[in-house]
């Protein structure tokens, strides 16, 4: 028997009640947004931290690379991207983005040279915080001159960003003087401004061991144990730099924050209070966390000043938005100093919000044209695309972003555990009419190590579906013309027909092994049949799992690799969504700088080619 084995393993344990927050989807995409041949597009996608689309009404810029001229257009809005139209192409353009609350990002893009060429720019927002500086430690440190100049060029590729140079100054320097606190606080900063947190840790817990007086180097090691959310760490390292510097009003905002994430409202207010005085205009965003720790101790009246305040230069901010709301609709008692709050669960069966997910596939129909399509003929040709992928591609590689979340009821809980691997996907078609799929990782990441104990395998192979293999397992109907990316596109109904077993994906637990039955829709190109799209759920809760919801949401792009002179269709980003045992929970996926290894071909990868999106 014809099967094919795509793993979805979800190795479901006792889950953690970590809580983050979720954004609503965006409005529907148009019907026709009047793409032209011989332009170019940018299409701008924009994610919350917790990787949902942002609701968040953003700035966007667009300027020239060659001489740094603004381009005078506003973004249309199209689905979850905005859209610029209308550019030249082949040309280099930054695109910068300004949100309430966040920190500003740009980015670089080039526009392939080919008709409809256009660029994807993808941004997940960062929240507005105090921002990390390098500040040299004061005191007397004696260097001899070869580690002096070894520091001095440290320092100096440190404030270039050029930071795995600088740490290769530092390793020299601090090898030759193991026990100087100076060299180790360096050395714990060109970590901590590289993000790897473990290490920067190390080196300044080092550093503070040897000198317990430095406020810069208990600074920074305040904001490694924030960043990893070890708060009473954190708490415990600022505390003691203000002691030696109450002057740094960054470091009273960070303390303010790590008290509030512990309950601890009523220093949360105070040092929230002092990084206000002290920072001026500039601690503005500190506003918010006065705010919701007013509401901590049910001072409604002071958390609604501090929120307007802060609405007042910042009216669409999401999260202020938020905090009124709450004070307004769900007064809190006061809390104790120092004492830790435990979040109250929500009913298991109670969702917590409409929006937690996208909608289900019935409660919802795409616009769509009366236009009929040939719904063999798009199916042959699917079908056509699916086995020359499994022909011709031997593996892919690429740079995954994950994120995972668990939504809650009250959204001041929501935090997102985010990761970045080196991902690789081999696909193989066996001599008795199978296809497996493998996922491979450069950090092994368990079920046991996730925030909510669930993790996914396989989903980006969901177009297989189309497979002759697997396309005999459902049911096709084709619900006429629709729209995708701005460009004509078939829409098309699945399901899993009753009495066939479902072959594409499985469940997997300790009491045992069980397939998914899936429907929903597909995205097909209205020329070639390309799928660019799929909306897929159960088409029934698995009994005696827990399992009563998983949608699946997954964007396809085309790739384009020039050294090899072809064009995939591979995954750009890959939304879950599950409700298992009343817990509700979002994985998100996006993948980036793929490489290719072919069939026959010497075992090395093809040049890293950026995804282009055609807009056909």
């Amino acid at each position: 028997m014809k099967t094919c084995f795509l793993k979805f393993l979800a190795a479901l344990l006792c889950l953690l009640g970590l809580a983050h927050l979720a954004f609503s989807q965006g409005p529907p995409i148009p019907s026709t947004l009047g793409y032209k041949s011989g332009t170019g597009w940018i299409m701008v996608y924009i994610r919350a931290p917790n990787g949902m689309p942002s609701t968040a009404l953003p700035q966007i810029t667009l300027t020239s690379a060659d001489d740094n001229s603004l381009v005078q257009q506003t973004p249309r809005r199209e689905g979850n991207a905005w859209v610029f139209s209308g550019l030249t192409n082949g040309a280099d353009y930054q695109v910068t983005v300004n949100v309430d609350g966040f920190e500003p990002a740009s980015q670089t893009v080039s526009i392939p040279a080919t008709d409809f060429g256009t660029a994807n720019v993808f941004i997940i927002l960062k929240p507005a915080g105090p921002q990390l500086e390098f500040k040299p430690p004061s005191g007397q440190f004696v260097l001899a001159p070869r580690v002096q100049k070894e520091v001095q060029n440290g320092i100096k590729d440190l404030n270039s960003g050029k930071l795995a140079s600088a740490q290769k100054h530092f390793q020299k320097a601090i090898q030759m003087g193991p026990g100087n606190p100076y060299l180790n606080y360096l050395m714990g900063m060109s970590y901590l401004l590289d993000n790897q947190l473990p290490n920067a840790r190390s080196y300044l817990e080092q550093s503070v061991s040897l000198d317990p007086n430095q406020p810069t180097s208990l600074s920074a090691l305040g904001s490694v144990r924030y960043e990893q959310r070890d708060y009473p760490g954190a708490v415990d390292a600022l505390n003691k730099a203000l002691a030696l510097d109450p002057s740094s009003w960054k470091d009273h905002w960070m303390l303010a924050d790590a008290c509030l994430k512990q309950g601890d409202y009523r220093s949360a207010i105070d040092h929230g209070q002092k990084a206000l005085a002290l920072g001026k205009s500039a601690a503005e965003p500190v506003k918010i966390v006065v705010a919701e720790a007013s509401v901590g101790v049910s001072d409604l009246a002071g958390a609604l000043k501090m929120v307007n305040e802060f609405l007042s230069n910042h009216p669409n901010d999401r999260t202020a938005l938020r905090i009124r709301a709450w004070a307004l609709r769900k007064p809190r008692i006061a809390k104790a100093p120092n004492a830790a709050t435990t979040a109250t669960p929500a009913h298991p069966n109670a969702p917590p919000r409409a929006n937690w997910a996208p909608p289900l596939v019935e409660s919802e129909r795409p616009v769509v044209s009366t236009t009929t399509c040939d719904l063999p003929k798009i199916l042959k040709a699917a079908q056509k695309n699916a086995e020359q992928f499994v022909n011709d591609l031997q593996q892919f590689t690429s740079s995954e972003d994950y994120q995972t979340t668990e939504i809650q009821q009250d959204e001041s809980l929501e935090t997102s555990t985010s990761h970045i691997f080196a991902y690789t996907a081999a696909i193989e078609k066996s001599p008795e009419d199978t296809v497996s799929v493998d996922e491979f990782r450069d950090q092994r990441l368990s079920a046991q190590q996730m925030p909510d104990h669930l993790a996914d395998l396989g989903a980006p192979a969901l177009v297989l579906m189309f497979h002759p293999y697997l396309q005999h397992d459902f049911s096709w109907a084709c619900e006429g013309l629709g729209v995708w990316k701005g460009t004509p596109s078939w829409v098309v109904r699945f399901e899993q027909l009753s009495g066939q077993a479902a072959q594409l994906f499985t469940f997997q637990d300790s009491t045992g092994v069980f397939p998914l039955p899936l429907k929903g829709r597909a995205w097909l190109s209205q020329d070639q049949a390309n799928i660019e799209h799929v909306d897929a759920e159960l088409a029934d809760p698995i009994a005696n799992t827990g399992l009563d919801r998983a949608q699946f949401v997954v964007d396809y792009q085309p790739v384009i690799f020039a050294a090899n002179n072809s064009s995939f269709w591979l995954p750009l980003n890959v939304d879950l969504y599950y409700h298992y045992r009343g817990h509700y929970l979002h994985h998100f996926h996006h993948f980036s700088k793929f490489d290719l290894v072919w069939r026959g071909a010497p075992a090395k990868a093809a040049k890293t080619a950026e995804a282009k999106s055609p807009a056909s």
